[in-house]
């Protein structure tokens, strides 16, 4: 594939790598913790904006990208204790907002996402904990091929997931492996290729309910199918770190505040994410 192709291959396959798909994965502080029963409410406010696509060597392929998404991820969370010896929690979310490519602009909501996952160790003496679940992605937000910039992705994506946390005194480490597998995209006959993702995160809490921490994040992609056929060299690479800071206000209410910055890029938007994360229990 030479270079003007991949650019142009590229570019109809940017729908898959801006927003939604970076929101509400990176790990924070309690995410793979087993919480007390009940309802768990979320909202993750968050901005990103990228300027350059890169190709597979890591070279600038598109410059002046233009690639922006201001969102609200809304999450709600029930986490039961019942059913089963150890936790069970059930999730589903989904953003709404606005999202900016190359000029076009697309607002309204996403795909929905809906979730399962057991807590295997729920040993709240040791604060040891870990869980197995998945996630189905569905194709509810608005897409059309004809545009850049759209809310929805029009596939179906199934990611199963493990996380695992540990708390030593005011040390939180946080460890998170998603696969995602993607359905065909019907409209355009294209299948992302399956991606390994892999969060951490690492706080300490410098006051009772103040804790500093930061991220780190890898994913790695397989090379993606158009009407069956493998598109050699396409795969996506991704590193984000960055800082983070939570605030717990009382027993349920708690912020978190992340910049990620985005490296070692290929295939993909290079750029850098804001997040909050606002929850409240019932």
């Amino acid at each position: 594939m030479n270079k003007k192709a991949f650019i142009i291959f590229g570019m109809l396959f940017l729908y898959y790598l801006v927003l939604p798909a970076r929101v509400c994965l990176a790990v924070s502080p309690y995410d793979n913790w087993a919480l007390p029963e009940g309802w768990l409410f979320s909202a993750y406010p968050t901005y990103y904006s990228a300027y350059e696509f890169k190709g597979n060597n890591g070279d600038t392929a598109v410059a002046n990208l233009g690639a922006r998404a201001s969102q609200a991820v809304l999450r709600a969370t029930y986490y039961d204790k019942t059913l089963l010896p150890k936790t069970l929690g059930f999730t589903a979310y989904v953003p709404v907002g606005r999202t900016d490519l190359r000029g076009d602009r697309d607002t309204g909501i996403g795909d929905l996402s809906l979730a399962a996952g057991y807590w295997l160790i729920d040993d709240h003496a040791s604060r040891t904990y870990f869980v197995a679940g998945a996630y189905v992605d569905l194709p509810t937000g608005d897409f059309d091929k004809s545009k850049a910039a759209n809310m929805g992705k029009n596939v179906y994506k199934i990611r199963p997931a493990i996380g695992w946390a540990k708390q030593l005194g005011r040390l939180d480490v946080e460890l998170s492996l998603f696969y995602n597998i993607y359905g065909e995209n019907k409209d355009t006959g294209v299948t992302a290729g399956s991606e390994m993702i892999f969060e951490s995160y690492a706080g300490y809490y410098v006051l009772p309910g103040v804790m500093l921490g930061g991220n780190f994040n890898f994913t790695y992609g397989e090379d993606r199918e158009s009407n069956g056929k493998k598109a050699p060299g396409t795969g996506i690479r991704r590193f984000q770190a960055g800082p983070s800071l939570f605030w717990r206000a009382g027993s349920t209410c708690s912020v978190t505040v992340s910049a990620l910055t985005e490296f070692g890029v290929r295939n993909s938007s290079e750029g850098n994410l804001l997040t909050a994360r606002l929850t409240w229990r019932l």
